[in-house]
């Protein structure tokens, strides 16, 4: 069976991460204390972190054995065959954690020299690290937190349960718990509980509960009442994680995903792709009680459009013009709508309805067979573009392009990786959108994956 190219897309937590940061904070300034990396970063595993400019990108290469590679002006370079880890990155120092026997080994690589020096080791397993700008190591180890100066470890904070923390001029932020259920304190202080996400920046720390955000300055969880500092999240322009269009989707009942689902998908969220997922180690949020049913229904609505199939009964003709050009052969069964721009002619399921496509694919006579759109390119009479993808999925009352969809969404304030949610959408106007369509995490409450579903034009067979 042959596909065009609309397609999901597992993104892994590095390349997810370059897309969400750069624009974003590129070192955490909790007051005075700098970090050579942020808490986004460390809390996903610390693979990816980039110099004070955000001009060069440093990271574990996940397809070549996490060894430590950097990006400027899109060309990449090998630095180190250590599997990197806990990257942070100040001034031209980039330090980062390695196994080493049983225990770790932290060192730092010059990158004005090309000269890597190991900074200290320990028998302990290094799980995060940050490091500060005056050489200050902090890290977690087997539950505790270990603070190391001058090559010597000391244990600061004995738990035995943290499974990330946060260091600030004030103390430690840390947390114990489970993937999105996690309990934080403050020097051992009770903040909240049922947090699903948190990070520092710009002095406060943000975190969600549930599909709720918050946030705390962080000077004030170290003072008589940690738990009173938390309050409902305020800072910056523009909504919350949580996208506005997803709210206002809550009571959308997605009449028309369930007689499609009877035609031909039987569900957005198919049960064996979540099996799949639990069975390999990593929980993916669909199951999650903070997705929407407004959300569930943007899925179900790409889904529908991303796996129904048909075959042509003639050979009609694609996306492109001249050399470019790809045919639908006749016989051949495919997956998923046919990419074009039908301005003159009928935009599925705007248009046309999933059921008028499939109709149109039966009958030999119709405009699917007899006619064309040749805005920009040749392309199928009935057919869906990016934007179209994305409005139908959104519900939206009018088909956009990617110069106006915008307009009917709010730009998520905090860029962080643990700011995307499911429907949310990257948009490069004037060039394409996607949408968000699952995410997985590990069992250490890391990102794996970020799914994307969108629309592309078909690669030529």
């Amino acid at each position: 069976m042959k596909k065009d190219r609309m397609r999901t897309r597992k993104v892994l937590c590095a390349a997810a991460l370059f897309l969400l940061l750069l624009g974003g904070e590129e070192t955490v300034r909790a007051d005075s204390l700098e970090l050579g990396n942020s808490s986004e970063n460390i809390l996903n595993g610390g693979v990816l972190a980039s110099d004070e400019s955000g001009d060069v990108v440093y990271y574990a290469n996940t397809e070549k054995s996490d060894m430590l590679y950097s990006l400027e002006d899109d060309e990449e370079t090998k630095l180190t065959s250590d599997a990197a880890t806990n990257i942070n990155v100040i001034g031209d120092s980039v330090y980062y954690t390695s196994e080493k026997g049983t225990g770790s080994a932290v060192y730092c690589y010059d990158v004005s020299t090309g000269k890597k020096t190991t900074c200290f080791t320990t028998s302990e397993e290094i799980e995060e690290m940050y490091v500060s700008s005056d050489l200050t190591f902090y890290y977690l180890s087997d539950g505790d937190l270990y603070t190391c100066e001058d090559g010597t470890s000391v244990l600061t904070e004995e738990n035995g349960e943290i499974v990330h923390f946060i260091p600030t001029d004030y103390g430690c932020i840390t947390a114990t718990g489970s993937v999105r259920d996690y309990t934080l304190c403050a020097d051992g202080e009770f903040v909240v509980s049922g947090v699903t996400s948190f990070y520092t920046v710009d002095g406060y720390l943000l975190l969600e509960v549930g599909s709720e955000n918050y946030q705390a300055r962080i000077r004030d969880l170290f003072g008589d009442d940690p738990a009173s500092a938390v309050e409902e999240y305020t800072l910056g322009d523009g909504v919350d994680a949580v996208t506005a269009l997803a709210e206002a989707l809550e009571a959308d009942d997605c009449e028309v995903c369930e007689e499609n689902a009877e035609e031909y998908v039987e569900t957005g969220v198919k049960e064996d792709d979540v099996d799949a997922v639990t069975s390999s180690g990593t929980t993916s949020i669909l199951n999650d009680s903070s997705v929407s049913d407004g959300q569930r229904n943007m899925v179900k609505r790409a889904r529908q459009q991303h796996e129904i199939t048909w075959t042509p009964l003639k050979t009609i003709t694609g996306w492109g013009t001249s050399s470019s050009t790809y045919y639908f052969e006749a016989g051949t069964t495919y997956t998923g709508l046919p990419y074009g721009q039908p301005v003159y002619a009928a935009y599925v399921p705007w248009d046309a309805s999933l059921d008028e496509f499939a109709a149109a694919v039966a009958d030999v006579t119709s405009l699917m067979y007899t006619s064309k759109s040749t805005y920009n390119h040749t392309v199928p009479y009935y057919s869906c573009d990016c934007s179209s993808f994305v409005s139908w999925s959104w519900n939206l009352s009018s088909r956009q392009t990617t110069r106006t969809i915008s307009s009917y969404a709010t730009k998520v304030s905090s860029q962080s990786i643990y700011s995307v949610q499911i429907g949310d959408a990257f948009v490069l106007a004037g060039s394409h959108v996607v949408m968000v369509s699952d995410i997985g995490y590990d069992s250490d409450g890391d990102m794996v994956y970020v799914d994307i579903i969108e629309q592309t034009p078909p690669a030529r067979s």
